[in-house]
């Protein structure tokens, strides 16, 4: 949906531009529960102004609850990547972050913290394996959400001898409520 972030933070000219679905009310659902949320205005020379905004709303049934990996899958994880840091590997440095957004029921539930995820930077600096270090919120939709945001993620690759690498790093991504 689209939509206009006014100077105090509250949402104007709400209209949905890709309709998931017109028979079940997932439309006014989206829109009902946007409607609730406030935003950190944009800002021009510090002064809050009015800002056009895009934002997606996503409808998943509940995932049936998985078993954590083995301890061999965590072995394995990242093999053959650099750990850093090491002697002659310079370490990774970020290029683009793609922001985790937070679930509507999760808002609701008012949850903040960290999610945190040892990830495989491939040579060419985008990010291969996710694992969750540390989940935050498995039943809401954030740990999700933040793994999708992180796979979005470049970086300028660890190298050695000039070369790019393979390295593994660990990301933090924070929610925290305004």
């Amino acid at each position: 949906m689209e939509g206009v972030v006014q100077a105090d933070g509250s949402l104007a000219d709400l209209k949905i531009s890709k309709s998931l679905d017109r028979t079940f009310g997932l439309n006014q659902e989206a829109i009902d529960a946007v409607r609730q949320w406030r935003f950190t205005p944009g800002s021009r020379n510090g002064v809050p102004v009015a800002v056009a905004v895009t934002i997606l709303v996503e409808f998943r049934l509940p995932a049936a609850s998985g078993s954590a990996p083995t301890a061999s899958a965590m072995q394995d994880f990242g093999h053959g990547a650099h750990k850093l840091p090491e002697p002659g590997v310079s370490a990774p440095v970020l290029k683009r972050q793609v922001t985790a957004f937070y679930t509507s029921e999760a808002m609701r539930a008012k949850i903040m913290g960290l999610v945190t995820f040892n990830v495989v930077i491939l040579p060419d600096g985008t990010v291969g394996d996710t694992q969750i270090a540390k989940s935050l919120d498995p039943d809401h939709g954030l740990d999700e959400l933040a793994s999708k945001a992180v796979q979005q993620w470049l970086f300028e690759p660890a190298r050695l001898d000039g070369q790019p690498v393979p390295s593994i790093a660990t990301v933090v991504i924070e929610f925290r409520l305004h």
